[in-house]
């Protein structure tokens, strides 16, 4: 690891030294970009926030996609895929899901008794950034970011029409309906939304093989509705001071689940819930210091059941769980000097659970995980050119069954370098962990209260580049990572063990170009490699991704837009933890939008080759598809 490092040390020492041997750049018209989030603001546009480098996705409102799980489809580094579940299981640079941490405006979201937060559940309105934290993550996010972090920010609410309705529907009868309503006052602000979620299953390729468990056409057991409802409401009582509160609510009646095609297995859910509820204020107590603080809570259950036939009748598992996640996050913001911020602050987290079932767990098991987070983080700019952030974070936790507290720091620490023409340089160094799952510490049938957090030191050089004379008619961004990561959690003769250690190295590669006016082209690649010191694979995460994307207008105010993704060779595991090999595959989309005053409608055809390909071994992702999507301010 050492050796690798001062690898990327001599390269950084070689962009820095380019940047100090040129006069000081001009500086930028625009003023930084920042984010005043209804929390902490924990993430923002510069490196020196984050550490490392910010990926910034903007949901297309054009776009068909009705959960955040397909607006994170097709973006090389970053997998997407669906588990046994039919859960969500977002990859970042080959980490696994319980590694990666999500966040809403600052605010973590709970991952639950199996460590994953299922972004099938979540619609894509009333989000306008999605932020992306693929190499070290700076202290300011606390512990459990040892994958990377995924910031949803939430639009600013507005007065531009009293409300917004939509409506998308795809094939076999997939729909979503949502209105929503965002208004600013002089001294408060609101937002409140409403969605209802159905589908029916999605269709299979006409190339999928059937199986003895799949037959094709429309996927068995798939379908569900879902309802939710979330809120918003700030208040300003001076210049000084911000006070908020947040909360939703999301509900599921029914939810049947797909299970492998390679096998036979009747399972449900049902009375799925998730519920939330924000409390916050903000305050500025001089010219040089602003503080904060927020208390959160997320909370939620299901009742999964399994049959032993195909008609849901006889009933084989009954197993009911409840779920709930309390945090309080106080913290201050110190400005020492006109280019220069310290912060500091406190995450202190409890998580309880607790469930009973017709097997291991015959009377209410219960069991709660204690996390204890302290950070300090210091960033200044040396000069026009030099910029430096640093942070440590301390962490402890403890549960039920284990009062020894575990101690471990997270240290960090970035150098960001601009150039002339708009150009900028960012190598950042980190360690980041990721506590065991609540499931891997309890579970009656594999779990292991004496497991120790998992752990990864991260460096990641990063460079943009505008290219061409005056207004940039194209730019590069590209980067290279490098992860040591030690005790990764596997199953080992029955039960959760610490065991792997793994390498894992590549980088990404960004061009956009605009030869006309209006015309945008975007092509990304991304290439993951890793060593093991065992027979440890990064399952779902292909050693090659690619994507390329063009936005055009064409006659009668309509915008083209297309897309292709390639994705290369992946291993997958099955239900016995053999690994499986998945084949590569292409993807090709195509979409038109127009708008109106006050109303915009886009359609669109999805996988139009119609490819047959499986996300994980056994669970074939919708061959070809339609939708067609209204919205109207009110």
């Amino acid at each position: 690891m050492l050796r690798s490092l001062l690898v990327l040390l001599l390269l950084c020492a070689i962009l820095s030294l380019g940047a100090l041997g040129q006069s000081v750049p001009v500086s930028d018209s625009l003023s930084p970009r920042r984010y005043l989030l209804s929390t902490v603001r924990v993430i923002a546009s510069s490196p020196t926030d984050a550490i490392s480098s910010v990926k910034v996705i903007e949901p297309d409102a054009a776009s068909g996609a009705i959960t955040l799980y397909e607006v994170l489809q097709g973006i090389p580094g970053i997998g997407n895929t669906v588990g046994s579940k039919e859960e969500s299981n977002l990859r970042i640079r080959g980490f696994r899901r319980s590694e990666v941490k999500l966040m809403v405006n600052g605010r973590p979201l709970s991952n639950g008794y199996f460590g994953n937060v299922d972004l099938g559940n979540f619609g894509a309105e009333g989000i306008a950034d999605i932020q992306l934290i693929r190499g070290p993550a700076s202290a300011i996010f606390g512990n459990n970011s040892m994958g990377g972090v995924v910031n949803l920010i939430t639009s600013d609410p507005d007065n531009k029409s009293l409300a917004n309705l939509s409506f998308t529907t795809r094939r076999n009868n997939a729909t979503r309906v949502a209105i929503s309503s965002s208004r600013r006052f002089s001294r408060f602000s609101y937002r409140v939304s409403a969605a209802r979620n159905n589908s029916d299953g999605i269709v299979l390729s006409e190339n999928f093989a059937p199986t003895v468990f799949e037959n094709g056409g429309v996927r068995n057991n798939q379908q569900k509705t879902q309802w939710n409802l979330d809120g918003e409401l700030y208040f300003e009582p001076d210049a000084f001071h911000r006070i908020g509160a947040t909360g939703g609510i999301g509900y599921i009646g029914l939810k049947r689940l797909a299970s492998s095609v390679y096998e036979a297995r009747y399972r449900q859910l049902k009375d799925w819930k998730r519920y939330h509820g924000t409390l916050m204020w903000e305050g500025i107590l001089s010219g040089s210091v602003g503080t904060g603080a927020m208390i959160y809570y997320d909370g939620g259950g299901d009742r999964y059941q399994e049959f032993n036939d195909p008609g849901f009748e006889f009933l084989a598992m009954d197993s009911v769980m409840r779920s709930h996640s309390l945090g309080f996050s106080p913290h201050l913001q110190w400005r020492a000097g006109e280019d220069s911020e310290i912060q500091f602050g406190l995450r202190l987290e409890s998580k309880y659970s607790t469930r009973r079932d017709n097997g291991y767990y015959l009377d209410w098991t219960p069991h709660n995980l204690n996390s204890y987070n302290a950070f300090a983080q210091w960033q200044t700019r040396v000069n026009d050119s030099f910029g430096i952030s640093s942070g440590i974070g301390i962490s402890a936790w403890n549960s039920d069954v284990r009062d020894r507290m575990g101690v471990f720091a997270e240290p960090s620490i970035a150098f960001n370098f601009k150039h002339l023409g708009g150009a900028e340089s960012n190598l950042s160094l980190g360690r980041n962990t990721s506590f065991p799952t609540m499931r891997q510490l309890f579970a009656d049938d594999r779990g292991n209260p004496a497991l120790k957090p998992q752990n990864a030191w991260k460096a990641e050089i990063f460079h943009f580049q505008p290219l061409g004379e005056g207004k940039p008619r194209a730019a590069l961004e590209t980067s290279l990572f490098i992860n040591e990561i030690t005790n990764l959690i596997d199953i080992y003769d029955g039960r959760f063990e610490n065991i792997h250690a793994v390498r894992s190295y590549g980088g990404e590669l960004g061009i956009l170009l605009a030869p006309l006016p209006n015309w945008e082209c975007r092509m990304d690649y991304a290439r993951l490699e890793y060593s093991s010191r065992s027979d440890f694979r990064l399952t779902e995460s292909p050693r090659n991704s690619f994507a390329f994307e063009t936005r055009i207008p064409i006659p009668l105010k309509i915008w083209l837009k297309t897309q292709s993704s390639w994705t290369d060779l992946r291993y997958s595991q099955n239900s016995t933890f053999i690994y499986q090999s998945l084949h590569s595959y292409w993807k090709h989309d195509l979409s038109l939008s127009r708008k109106w005053s006050g109303i915009h409608v886009s359609a669109g055809l999805e996988n139009i080759l119609d490819a047959d390909y499986e996300t994980e071994y056994g669970y074939p992702a919708p061959g070809r598809d339609f939708y067609l999507k209204v919205s109207v301010d009110i």
